[in-house]
């Protein structure tokens, strides 16, 4: 009989010892199994029903298995977010339409399934709206569009984005109390009302799901309840959930500091279940994998190979969150440029793809790691200087949660 007294895993399995009993998650089988012990026969009727699954070790280094494309399409924004992570107004520059155009061709002559376009950008993807405009009227029958965006834009763009059935994820950190401190307009003047009318637009014109994004800072977070309650009230469907990074303009602020993981945690476990009572769905990136197959692969799609992110100058980099020169890490990130197609250093791809949790060391016996998947490459190397490091706050994170979150799906939450 196996004697645990930590939560430990084996295979693509979780075991978290609950009281005189251990809850088992299987991330294949997404079930979570109760035993008051682990002797032979229940292992084997547990590796019967699909626990303990080998973890898929299969890694396709790019491109050859590129199958989504980034456009990072301007530096340019109306806002001016107090922890802004890109630092925005430090540049003015704009994607060229000849650009934008060239990427995607070269993205579709590869021929990929279901291609996707994602319109992004260091600042606001809309001020390109020239540039938007020309490739989804030209692209658009053949490319799946999905859009980030302050919300600050015109009603009649936004109109036509609707038309043209472009995925729209609106940022926006909560009631205007919030929002216009921690996402003001340039200038400082409050943005809240310009978000508040692209949302109820959305909403009374598009069939699909309103989704949103939320920065939650140390000043915000204790009152999430209100937040959702603000959310609900304007008919959000989606929110995807994510603390303030200390990146940017983030390093160097009070009112936004960084939030203490216990209060992450409760916050989430707080989302998780305001969104089972109100039939809405939460995201929030660490946790992408909870439901997935247990894999080897990397933590993002960039890191991995599966999407390229191009620049507003041409250039290929590993990371949206690393757009260019003035980057200080572009050095780590940047792949290569768009020429007579993607000019990708092979080499340089590979070795950041092989950026796996089979290949970080703090990794290799910490219980979550086929759950998270070593997490960000780009926060890991901020905060250790180190890319195959893991950030730290990450692993506090993922080792506190996901307990947690196990013993509810074993109450019956989460899982339908």
């Amino acid at each position: 009989m196996r004697t645990i007294e930590f939560p430990t895993v084996i295979g693509d399995t979780i075991i978290v010892p609950d009281g005189h009993c251990f809850l088992i998650y299987g991330q294949g089988v997404k079930k979570v199994a109760r035993s008051s012990n682990l002797c032979a026969e229940v292992m084997e009727n547990l590796i019967q029903a699909g626990f303990f699954r080998e973890v898929c070790s299969e890694v396709i280094p790019a491109p050859q298995k590129l199958s989504n494309l980034m456009l990072l399409l301007s530096k340019r924004c109306p806002l001016r977010c107090v922890y802004c992570y890109a630092n925005t107004g430090a540049s003015n520059e704009l994607m060229s339409v000849e650009l934008a155009d060239k990427a995607i061709a070269c993205y579709l002559a590869l021929n990929h399934k279901n291609p996707r376009v994602t319109l992004f950008g260091a600042g606001e993807p809309t001020s390109a709206a020239q540039v938007i405009k020309h490739v989804v009227a030209k692209y658009n029958t053949r490319v799946r569009w999905t859009l980030t965006t302050s919300g600050v834009m015109s009603v009649t763009l936004l109109e036509w984005l609707i038309d043209y059935n472009v995925g729209i994820t609106f940022s926006i950190d909560g009631p205007p109390s919030i929002q216009d401190r921690l996402r003001p307009l340039k200038g400082g003047f409050p943005s809240s009302s310009h978000v508040e009318r692209s949302l109820r637009i959305w909403k009374k014109r598009s069939s699909n799901p309103l989704s949103v994004r939320t920065t939650l800072t140390s000043d915000s977070i204790p009152r999430i309840g209100e937040i959702l309650e603000y959310f609900e009230d304007l008919g959000v469907d989606r929110i995807h959930l994510e603390p303030m990074y200390g990146l940017g303009r983030g390093k160097n602020i009070n009112c936004a500091a960084p939030i203490e993981v216990e209060q992450w945690v409760d916050a989430i476990i707080h989302a998780l279940e305001w969104a089972r009572r109100a039939s809405k769905k939460v995201r929030v990136g660490e946790l992408t994998y909870f439901f997935q197959g247990a894999t080897h692969r990397s933590y993002c799609g960039p890191m991995g190979g599966s999407t390229l992110v191009v620049n507003h100058r041409g250039e290929l980099t590993a990371c949206s969150e690393v757009d260019d020169g003035l980057n200080k890490k572009w050095p780590s990130f940047f792949i290569g440029n768009i020429g007579d197609g993607f000019v990708v250093d092979g080499g340089k791809a590979e070795y950041l793809a092989s950026r796996r949790t089979t290949n970080m060391k703090q990794c290799h016996d910490c219980f979550v790691r086929n759950l998270c998947r070593g997490g960000c490459a780009h926060k890991g190397l901020t905060k250790t200087g180190d890319l195959f490091t893991p950030d730290p706050t990450h692993c506090a994170f993922m080792r506190a949660i996901i307990p947690r979150i196990i013993k509810r799906v074993a109450e019956g939450a989460y899982l339908k």
